[in-house]
């Protein structure tokens, strides 16, 4: 094949491969520290908008 501009096809080995389930919690993780983040932001910032002004 002849292609320009020059292309590389990568591929996974099998060892590289049995990193998956890893990969795979690892982003579980990430999605529920997303919505903890998300929750606590959205918290604080109601609590900012009923917060009564001290005079």
């Amino acid at each position: 094949m002849n292609t320009k501009p020059i292309s590389v096809d990568y591929e996974l080995t099998s060892y590289g491969r049995s990193l998956k389930p890893i990969i795979d919690e690892m982003a579980l993780w990430g999605m529920h520290h997303r919505e903890k983040i998300i929750g606590e932001i959205t918290q604080k910032n109601k609590a900012l908008v009923f917060r009564q002004p001290s005079f």
